[in-house]
């Protein structure tokens, strides 16, 4: 029953790509009877199961191999080893205005495009007006394409694909494009499609749309798949991937909820929110003062730089700082080092994590000595003192 249930089933996919050091070796190699080509392979033995209606986020570095995988599934790539089983009518939203003629009018690419795509004429013509209204670009969808703006160009693109009604939508970074307007607007267009039961794969190196959007997340590095769970966990998993991939001794542990990694020089011993009277506690109304004490451990560190982050329940961050962006100047003494931030608690009710960590103290740290996600957790609850106000951040307003 389970299976019935998958519209994109992927089983110990490979995909090799025969990278040659001279272009004329590709003709000279079956001639020769020789090898004359190195064997990239961009992804190894990947096991992905998608069910009707689910979003799944596909995180990784460049290169990692989320696109090729994108283009394996969409048909474009033939895999080198393995299957995929796909059911249902995909829409790949890859490249967006691929095949669009220049010469051609905005209507003209519109009917054209659909086509290449598989939709037929008279269901392009049903939704023509509905394409048309979401693109927005007026009485330029009777002028060639040529004359568009990119952003014109990018409106009329995602609209087409935004209107057409397949079962399946693939997404490689191609809403990062556009205002922030359209963005909107299409992100809002992608949760109706997923409501009315469509599935959708995405790739993004922007963690919003991964955190808010999707119903999990999938990592892959070095052309493998390394963590699979719920898009919070994932992310963390990939920024730890990250900060490893700078280091020579980092060491990364999971647990559920929790990622923390760095070479382990210092060591974090207590992290507490005190009000201002010393008082530790982890609930707080909105614009209370609260003392963020970290207290730390080194027997080889003199100076570093300490960082924080705000996040919502989501995972997103709210905010984030540290002692180098500060212009402030920190140092262990006796091998010990206590750090303060004091800051008011300008946020709605909710639930909030923080996390904490330690590096060089420079612009760009090359060794992470500490990262801890989700390091303590405070919830801010209502304040009848306070005005009402809507969202997550509280940003005090004046009306003249």
């Amino acid at each position: 029953m389970e299976e019935s249930l998958n519209v994109i089933e992927i089983k110990d996919i490979s995909k090799r790509f025969k990278v040659y050091k001279k272009p004329f070796y590709r003709l000279l190699e079956p001639l020769c009877r020789k090898k004359l080509h190195d064997d990239y392979w961009a992804l190894k033995n990947i096991n992905i199961s998608i069910k009707k209606g689910e979003a799944v986020g596909i995180v990784g570095e460049n290169g990692a191999g989320k696109s090729t995988l994108l283009k394996l599934i969409c048909g474009t790539l033939c895999p080198t080893d393995g299957s995929i089983s796909v059911k249902g009518r995909i829409l790949s939203l890859l490249e967006l205005g691929t095949g669009f003629g220049p010469e051609l009018t905005g209507i003209e690419n519109i009917y054209h495009s659909a086509e290449m795509l598989g939709f037929p004429h008279s269901e392009v013509s049903s939704k023509i007006d509905s394409i048309l209204e979401f693109a927005d670009i007026g009485e330029y969808a009777h002028l060639p394409v040529k004359t568009y703006s990119s952003g014109m160009y990018v409106r009329l693109a995602f609209s087409l694909y935004a209107c057409l009604d397949p079962d399946i939508y693939i997404v490689d970074e191609a809403l990062s494009v556009g205002d922030v307007f359209f963005q909107q607007k299409c992100y809002a267009r992608l949760k109706e499609m997923k409501a009315s039961g469509a599935t959708i794969v995405m790739v993004s190196h922007d963690p919003g749309p991964i955190l808010g959007f999707c119903d999990r997340a999938i990592l892959i590095n070095k052309g493998q798949v390394v963590a699979e769970s719920n898009p919070k966990t994932v992310l963390d998993m990939y920024q730890a991937l990250r900060y490893e991939k700078a280091q020579t001794q980092t060491t990364v542990s999971q647990s559920s909820e929790r990622v923390e990694f760095g070479i382990g020089n210092v060591i974090l011993d207590k992290c507490y929110m005190s009000d201002e009277s010393g008082i530790e506690k982890s609930i707080w109304k909105t614009c209370e003062t609260c003392n963020l004490v970290i207290e730390m451990t080194s027997q080889t560190i003199s100076d570093c730089c300490v960082g924080i982050q705000v996040r919502n329940k989501l995972g997103e961050i709210l905010y984030g700082t540290n002692t180098h962006w500060l212009n402030k100047s920190i140092c262990f003494h006796d091998n010990k080092l206590k750090c303060t931030y004091r800051f008011p608690i300008n946020l709605g009710c909710g639930k909030y994590t923080l996390t904490v960590a330690c590096a060089e103290d420079r612009a760009t740290p090359v060794d992470i000595f500490f990262w801890k996600e989700n390091a303590l957790s405070f919830e801010v609850v209502s304040d009848k003192v306070m005005p009402e106000f809507d969202g997550m951040i509280y940003i005090p307003t004046e009306v003249n």
